[in-house]
């Protein structure tokens, strides 16, 4: 049960003999800094924010918010059915792959699903479906290729879907 701790005391260990300037800090020094001087709630981002700042120092939160999410290199399910009879096809349709970033009439997103008629259902980077079906035969745009790290702007800073 203390594995865990034997990793972090190890990994430590190696930073301290690494990089020499190398300093702990503690969770009630961060928590300190983040409730006293930053005035932040609790979240992995801001005791982030909370660990890099000095004693005294103000960071002015910004409402632009990058979130990403991690998906697989590869179409890993080749088929669908009980008996594994329908192949999925998994490249390129209407010069699209899953998870391109596209820009509709409807919005911007990740392309989640493809259907040969060409009605595509697209998501933003946190899995929330944007729509079922636009057309990407008309007025669509690809932003970017896939990649295996899903990046996106959210405006208004809302981190509580994160």
């Amino acid at each position: 049960k203390t594995k865990h701790a034997t990793e972090m005391g190890i990994v430590k260990s190696q930073l301290e003999k690494q990089w020499l300037g190398f300093e702990a800090t503690f969770g009630y020094e961060t928590k300190y800094k983040r409730e006293t001087f930053l005035k932040l709630p609790k979240t992995h981002h801001f005791d982030a924010v909370a660990i890099c700042c000095e004693d005294g120092e103000w960071v002015e939160p910004s409402n632009t918010v990058y979130f990403k999410r991690h998906v697989a290199s590869g179409d890993y399910q080749q088929t669908k059915g009980i008996r594994s009879e329908k192949r999925i096809p998994t490249g390129k349709l209407f010069g699209l792959r899953k998870h391109d970033l596209i820009q509709t009439e409807k919005g911007i997103g990740f392309i989640k699903g493809k259907r040969s008629s060409g009605y595509f259902a697209i998501e933003n980077v946190l899995g929330k479906t944007i729509t079922n079906s636009v057309n990407v035969k008309k007025n669509t745009l690809r932003l970017s290729a896939r990649s295996t790290t899903l990046t996106q702007l959210m405006e208004g800073g809302d981190s509580s879907c994160a």
